[in-house]
């Protein structure tokens, strides 16, 4: 299910980085969020995972969403405005900083290998991003905020009490993204959408 799941990321950074070239950020985020959110609901429903409204706003979930919302924001922004393999490479940095911040914050366990498998890691997007008055660029500094607001959600995610249904807190995440791209759209205006 893992493998699937991340060839379905790939396949979803592909369709998004080539829809930048025609729709804008609010309107990807929106049209996505829409078809997403009432698919998720539909298997919430289906599956028997829908509860009350009111654990969607629930703090720890609320922290979780604004996680996503930081991760989503920033990182389609530098996908639209830098190469999908830098994006990605840099993106790699996912799993060391939750580790290391899973050790900070949870106490988890970090050996000398796995800590320096973290820090072999960082050097390496390290030398992706090129830091340097050369090599800078706000667009890589965008993907590593979304590497943070994706630790928030993930950290979050550990926390979150047993009785929220799974599909309940995707449908959270899901129903603000949309919302966020619509709060965006106002200020990036409507491109036309033509037939693809």
């Amino acid at each position: 299910f893992m493998v699937v799941a991340m060839a379905g990321f790939a396949v979803n950074d592909a369709i998004v980085k080539s829809l930048g070239n025609t729709l804008n950020l609010g309107q990807v985020l929106m049209l996505r969020g829409l078809f997403a959110t009432v698919m998720i609901y539909f298997l919430a429903r289906l599956f028997g995972q829908w509860r009350s409204p009111h654990f969607l706003v629930m703090p720890r979930v609320l922290q979780r969403v604004s996680g996503e919302l930081i991760a989503t924001a920033s990182f389609i922004t530098a996908l639209f405005n830098m190469p999908l393999g830098n994006t990605t490479a840099i993106l790699q940095a996912l799993p060391l900083a939750l580790t290391a911040a899973a050790a900070v914050f949870f106490g988890e366990p970090v050996g000398w290998r796995r800590l320096a498998a973290i820090l072999i890691g960082f050097a390496g997007v390290m030398i992706v991003i090129r830091p340097g008055l050369e090599g800078f660029n706000i667009y890589s500094v965008l993907v590593l905020v979304a590497v943070g607001g994706c630790v928030i959600r993930d950290l979050t995610t550990r926390i979150l009490p047993m009785e929220i249904p799974g599909l309940m807190i995707t449908f959270s995440t899901s129903l603000a993204v949309t919302l966020m791209g619509a709060a965006i759209i106002p200020f990036q205006g409507w491109n036309p959408i033509g037939a693809i």
